[in-house]
């Protein structure tokens, strides 16, 4: 909510409270970001949240970046340890900055401090975002696939071109130059 500027999700302290994937786009520094919120990654306490748990899985197997949300005014739990273990590569955000930090050497050094309730650390947190969706900013002038369709027949052509199919790769670029077939101008 803090990093949209409206609140979109629901939030609350109690833990279990997000069961559903909350998804939004937005844009930081001018590149699109779509953001889902998911259930915490914990040990569920009823089936409703092992439901919701199973959703926010499934989201972040397709996720081009993680984010891990740290409440550093909490103490660690053995669960937030294994998370920070097994997702090395995710960005970690040390959450309610404006707190006491319980979490003293645990908090990994390259945490980014955030506070939702004052703002601080979200034009850093922005800026991570930023350099690590979007690590090389392409030229001037470069082409870019801009919706769900260009970017499904590029991944279709690359398959085409690691099949060593010349004919399906030439319809596929064709395709995305002018169009889909029944495609027609409004």
């Amino acid at each position: 909510n803090a990093l949209l500027g409206f609140g979109r999700s629901l939030v609350s302290d109690m833990p279990g409270t997000t069961r559903d994937v909350v998804v939004t786009i937005t844009a930081f520094d001018g590149w699109p970001v779509h953001l889902s919120d998911t259930a915490g990654i914990r040990a569920p306490s009823e089936e409703l949240e092992a439901a919701g748990i199973d959703r926010a899985n499934n989201r972040l197997r397709q996720a081009d970046l993680k984010l891990v949300v740290l409440d550093r005014g909490d103490p660690p739990q053995a669960g937030d340890l294994e998370i920070l273990e097994n997702w090395r590569e995710a960005l970690v955000i040390a959450h309610k900055c404006d707190r006491p930090n319980l979490w003293a050497q645990q908090t990994p050094h390259d945490a980014i401090p955030v506070s939702s309730l004052t703002g601080a650390g979200l034009s850093d947190l922005e800026q991570a975002l930023v350099s690590r969706l979007v690590p090389k900013v392409p030229s001037q002038g470069t082409p870019l696939p801009i919706n769900d369709r260009q970017i499904h027949c590029l991944q279709r052509a690359r398959a085409a071109v690691e099949s060593d199919s010349e004919r399906d790769f030439r319809a596929i670029v064709q395709e995305l130059m002018t169009g889909p077939a029944n495609f027609t101008e409004p």
